[in-house]
């Protein structure tokens, strides 16, 4: 066990140098958030003015899906800039996509997402970021209730410290990922500010730590955490004073 903490801990590490790589893509990527409507970008091989082209919802968000999987759980990233500027094609392309038949595209699944804020892929978008969020955090509490029944305290805290931090440092670049979202159809949606709001609709920086509140510290995950956190102090407590 004491190798499998080991080897996560040795994940997140890796995680947060590949995140820290990503830099000049994100970078890139920030350039093009006011892209001209209906031209590419000069000096890009990639156009990303294609409001008016059909968009494949499901191809697209397995390629999103993807990432952002890779982000959260360390397991890896793309690592060509190429990739990057694809991918962020991606979420402009759905953006901006016009409305077909009034709607854009199928409807989200029943009973996924957040019920009464408009149709549109936009919103398909928001739907299966807000349950890849719900699915990730639930595979976390599962992952760290079994961890529970063989770890050490000190163990445990530190699982849960590694789930967490690549968690947030994953969607902290999924969320540049995911800008034109939070630009377009979250801006005019969003439960307080937006001019359309829709109940329960928030940013993705908003969003991202409150999925983690809700779904991984739910009371039996808190009273884990305290009482490792209580066995930890109290054997610090319980460990000699150093010599004068």
């Amino acid at each position: 066990m004491k190798t499998f903490i080991r080897r996560l801990s040795s994940r997140g590490e890796d995680a947060a140098s590949s995140l820290a790589s990503t830099t000049s893509a994100s970078s890139l990527a920030e350039s093009q958030r006011n892209p001209p409507h209906g031209g590419g970008v000069s000096g890009s091989r990639v156009s990303l003015g294609m409001a008016s082209k059909a968009v494949d919802f499901s191809a697209a968000w397995s390629r999103i899906h993807a990432t952002l999987d890779g982000l959260t759980s360390g397991e890896g990233l793309p690592a060509a800039e190429a990739s990057w500027l694809a991918l962020y094609t991606d979420v402009y392309r759905i953006c901006t996509s016009p409305p077909v038949g009034g709607l854009g595209g199928p409807p989200a699944a029943a009973g996924a997402g957040i019920a009464g804020s408009g149709g549109g892929v936009h919103r398909r978008l928001y739907d299966h970021l807000h349950d890849f969020l719900h699915q990730h955090c639930d595979a976390v509490v599962v992952r760290l209730l079994t961890a529970a029944e063989s770890h050490t305290a000190f163990q445990f805290l530190t699982l849960y410290a590694d789930f967490y931090t690549l968690y947030t440092k994953g969607m902290e670049t999924g969320g540049k990922l995911l800008a034109y979202l939070d630009r377009f159809w979250i801006t005019k949606h969003h439960h307080k500010k937006g001019i359309d709001p829709s109940q329960g609709v928030m940013f993705i920086a908003e969003l991202v730590p409150l999925v983690w509140r809700q779904r991984v510290l739910r009371r039996d995950i808190s009273n884990l955490l305290q009482r490792a956190f209580n066995a930890v102090v109290a054997d610090l407590r319980a460990c000699p004073a150093p010599p004068p």
